[in-house]
């Protein structure tokens, strides 16, 4: 990046989201004009780059799931029509942004109410990126056992308490039916946080778990102690497997 002194047209950002605080530095005197799109996971991702004054930012739920099958081959499956909104921006701008991202294989759609999608699929994540790697186990483990499945039905309760308090309007079953079709569909594949763990890389747990652990101190009083120990234990789990490379 240090190569150029000037960045145009539109940056999509698809990097772990742990790196947007450094990057966000390094854009905002290169491409503090130019449309910023996240393709990431995670809660409020996008606040280093409001805080350093960035206008143009538009957030994307990726509906898909990909793993490393070979050194030079991936498996990739599209879940959905992948959509995207407006954190600070225009629809004009979201539009030529989809129309510029669509392909036949990996589709974009603009969508007005980016925020109850966000929070959905964050809390999706806090349940397959916790639980699947302490259980050492694939995302299809929510529909092969009830136990695991009531784990995960703690987990989506906690946090759709934490969001309600801020403003987004979910309910139970449309999580739940979100976490078992995203099982079914992705049976035997190892969602990105186990991977990161088994490939000794950090992991985005902080701007999942305990993002959601934030957000519930920031509401008042709500307590999420599942969804909190679950990261905390996944962090253990991608530190101690860190340290063993180090070693």
């Amino acid at each position: 990046m240090d190569q150029f002194a000037e960045l145009n047209g539109i940056i999509l950002l698809t990097n772990k989201s742990f790196g947007n605080q450094a990057l966000a530095g390094k854009l905002k005197s290169k491409a503090n004009q130019s449309p910023i799109v996240f393709l990431q996971n995670g809660l409020h991702i996008e606040n280093s780059f409001i805080d350093m004054g960035f206008t143009e930012l538009y957030r994307c739920v990726l509906l898909a799931t990909s793993q490393s099958i070979t050194k030079n081959k991936v498996r990739f499956r599209p879940v959905a029509s992948s959509p995207v909104g407006v954190i600070k921006g225009s629809g004009e701008v979201l539009n030529s942004i989809v129309e510029q991202l669509n392909t036949e294989i990996f589709s974009f759609r603009a969508e007005e109410n980016i925020q109850n999608l966000i929070w959905k699929k964050v809390i999706s994540n806090c349940v397959f990126n916790s639980i699947c790697p302490l259980l050492e186990t694939d995302n299809g483990v929510f529909q092969r056992n009830e136990a695991v499945l009531q784990i995960a039905k703690t987990v989506i309760g906690e946090c759709l308490t934490v969001a309600k308090e801020n403003g987004i309007q979910l309910t139970e079953d449309e999580v739940l039916q979100n976490v078992l079709s995203i099982s079914k569909m992705s049976d035997g594949q190892k969602i990105s946080t186990y991977q990161d763990i088994l490939n000794k890389r950090e992991t985005e747990i902080e701007t999942l778990n305990f993002a959601i652990v934030k957000a519930a101190g920031s509401a008042g009083k709500t307590q999420v102690p599942v969804t909190a120990l679950l990261g905390e234990l996944t962090k253990i789990k991608s530190e101690l497997s860190r340290m063993k490379t180090a070693e």
